[in-house]
């Protein structure tokens, strides 16, 4: 069966948690990088 697009990753959500955490930038973008490189292993498509 094909792979199905997943949607893109929705970082304002996260982010903000993020911010609320008082997790400096750097170390946002990386976490959301890995985040985002790894989605598609772990989302199914319903």
């Amino acid at each position: 069966m094909p792979r199905k697009r997943v949607r893109p990753l929705r970082r304002g959500i996260h982010k903000a948690s993020l911010d609320k955490l008082q997790i400096p930038n750097t170390e946002q973008k990386e976490l959301l990088a890995v985040i985002e490189s790894t989605r598609p292993e772990i989302v199914t498509v319903r």
